[in-house]
């Protein structure tokens, strides 16, 4: 196994672009460190984040799963163009690091990754699905020398790229585009940039017509790093939408040690965050910033092993009282396990809100978006609303219009992208008048 650069460990995605899946005709979402998809009920928001929970389905339980869990086929496809095209998802990220495929004492030759494009073609006829998949990677070819955990490049002496395509986990076939005249004067072999040997094995040929769990997506390929970890950016990526009833139950110790995304194990996450000193302070520090009276948490534990969290309020006459969470508001619920899942889910590379500002005050909403854009800058931010208040506070370049058409299909607009809404901005409008009054999607 060749050994993966060492660097930044979260992927994005820049851009998803889907046909014939749920209320998608044809779409293309461009994305950004930090997202607002807007638009108004039945309009589709959902149906994008379905995308994310289809493929992390693929990973965690199998195709055939993945797509029952969708409610099968019919539901899976858009219902008025059926099985009649395939369902396509493509999927456009930006990777980090890449492999050593060569390495020296001093000097080594790299693999630097420069585009990663992953796309599955899902074609039905009666019961039947047909699975295509593509990944493709370009990459440099750099001199490059170890400082510390990373590898700092020294010069740049090529590129190339390549391009694997599996249809039904069995059937593959590679394309690469190399340098052969590097590959001579550096004495690389080739072999560094095929498939695994799992994979390359399928070259000799298979008696199997199908093996879904053999699929690109499940599986690491060519470069072992950065394959792997688009594997694992699927998988680690959480879409949450919280229920603040389920939030302020009792839980037992034993659980899962991330947060669920309903929020339902939120007092069993507090009681591990609350048990280290520096965590526990940071936690109160960052609910402090949005809800100043709240002081502290706390977790109690009760005979039948159970663990509820308490919260301290603090006021101006220095007075302190103790609150169980099923006296907690809503909003102060729903605040505490955003701010769980922003900042303490280390393991995420991707996190998804479906209106994080419910039962959230409006004065409130400005500090909820300013702590997503801080944890940005590391890790993805995708969330939806139709809450027209939210759109005070959002840069248009991170903002994506989707709209329910007469004809049934969700469209979608980049308002920085669009002649129309700059026309409108030019005249004084604001976001949010052009959001509430649907005027981007006019036809003239």
């Amino acid at each position: 196994m060749v050994e993966s650069i060492l660097g930044d460990t979260h992927m994005k995605i820049k851009e998803v672009h889907i046909s014939n899946f749920k209320s998608f005709k044809k779409s293309s979402f461009y994305l950004k460190d930090f997202n607002m998809i807007l638009g108004a009920n039945g309009s589709g928001k959902s149906n994008f984040f379905q995308i994310i929970k289809f493929l992390r389905d693929i990973v965690d339980h199998g195709l055939e799963n993945a797509i029952a869990l969708q409610g099968g086929k019919e539901y899976l496809m858009n219902t008025t163009i059926g099985d009649s095209k395939p369902t396509k998802i493509v999927l456009n990220l930006a990777p980090y690091g890449g492999e050593i495929i060569k390495e020296n004492k001093n000097q080594s030759i790299v693999c630097d990754i420069q585009t990663l494009t992953y796309s599955i073609d899902l074609s039905f006829k009666g019961e039947e699905v047909t699975v295509k998949e593509s990944l493709n990677q370009s990459f440099n070819i750099e001199i490059a020398k170890r400082k510390k955990t990373k590898m700092e490049t020294i010069e740049k002496i090529g590129e190339g790229s390549t391009k694997v395509t599996l249809i039904n986990g069995v059937d593959y076939h590679q394309e690469l585009d190399l340098p052969e005249d590097l590959l001579e004067e550096y004495e690389i072999n080739d072999d560094r940039f095929k498939l695994t040997e799992y994979f390359y094995s399928l070259k000799k040929g298979t008696k199997r017509s199908k093996d879904f769990n053999a699929m690109l997506l499940k599986n690491p390929t060519v470069f072992f790093g950065a394959t792997h970890n688009l594997r694992d950016t699927i998988a680690n990526s959480s879409v949450y939408y919280i229920d603040t009833n389920a939030a302020k139950k009792a839980v037992q110790v034993i659980g899962k040690t991330s947060l669920e995304e309903d929020g339902s194990n939120l007092p069993l996450i507090l009681h591990n965050i609350t048990k280290d000193k520096k965590r526990s302070e940071r936690l109160t520090d960052k609910i402090g910033q949005l809800i100043p009276f709240i002081s502290g948490v706390n977790v109690e534990k009760q005979p039948d092993n159970s663990v509820f969290f308490q919260a301290e309020e603090t006021y101006q006459n220095e007075t302190t009282s103790r609150f169980p969470a099923s006296l907690l508001s809503d909003g102060t619920i729903n605040i505490t396990a955003l701010i769980v899942a922003l900042f303490f889910e280390e393991d995420k590379d991707i996190l998804f809100f479906e209106e994080p500002e419910r039962n959230i005050h409006p004065q409130l909403l400005s500090g909820i978006l300013n702590l997503m854009k801080e944890v940005s800058q590391k890790k993805q931010i995708i969330l939806t609303s139709h809450n027209p208040y939210i759109v005070k506070d959002v840069d248009p370049d991170n903002v994506i219009f989707i709209k329910r058409g007469a004809d049934g299909f969700s469209k979608t607009i980049a308002p920085s992208k669009n002649e129309i809404f700059k026309t409108f901005i030019s005249n004084d409008l604001n976001l949010e008048d052009i959001f509430v009054n649907d005027m981007i999607f006019e036809e003239n």
